[in-house]
């Protein structure tokens, strides 16, 4: 983990190397081998990472924070077929983080179900049963100028203006409704 800190391409070959040696004699233990798939990805070797992470999401003993680290990574490198029983898996485990509705939101949107997204993000900003909402207007704006970016990256340059211009509708909402903010910033 040392070597891997020093962010070097040859200090992280070389933790790697350690890494894989332990892998070999089954002594890595999943955050380990979460981190061996990030050395991975920071090297540009996708196809190793997306091998241990598809591990590592397929385990049941897998964590949210492994689930998420991993759904994220291949939403980001474009590979959101195939992936709904994790994401489902981890909408049961971490029902109601802004992690989980971020990842949810941005799989939909990569599976071209916008106006579910959307249904999504705004029921999350209501109330349900005298309970507060799982986010602020704010919170889903940011989590939609990140599903902008992703779009943009996908090639989606119409889409990603639309998502962005909700994100700031949404800002413009909150700071009438609380001008308090403007106050703060």
């Amino acid at each position: 983990l040392v070597l891997a800190e020093r962010g070097n391409r040859n200090s992280l070959r070389q933790a790697l190397h350690i890494y894989r040696q332990l892998d070999e004699r089954k002594r890595l233990t999943l955050q380990d081998r979460l981190v061996m798939a990030q050395l991975h990805i920071t090297l540009d070797e996708w196809s190793r990472a997306r091998t241990i992470l598809r591990e590592l999401l397929d385990n049941p003993t897998s964590p949210p924070s492994i689930l998420a680290f991993g759904l994220k990574a291949m939403l980001d490198k474009g590979e959101s077929r195939n992936i709904d029983e994790w994401v489902k898996r981890l909408a049961t485990a971490e029902p109601d983080t802004l992690r989980t509705l971020a990842i949810r939101a941005e799989y939909l949107y990569a599976n071209y179900k916008n106006s579910e997204a959307n249904e999504l993000l705004n029921a999350a900003t209501e109330s349900v049963n005298d309970n507060p909402p799982l986010a602020t207007k704010s919170q889903v704006a940011q989590i939609l100028v990140g599903i902008a970016e992703f779009l943009e990256r996908s090639g989606r340059p119409v889409e990603a203006k639309v998502v962005m211009d909700r994100s700031k509708e949404l800002l413009e909402d909150e700071l009438g409704a609380n001008p308090a903010i403007i106050c703060m910033r």
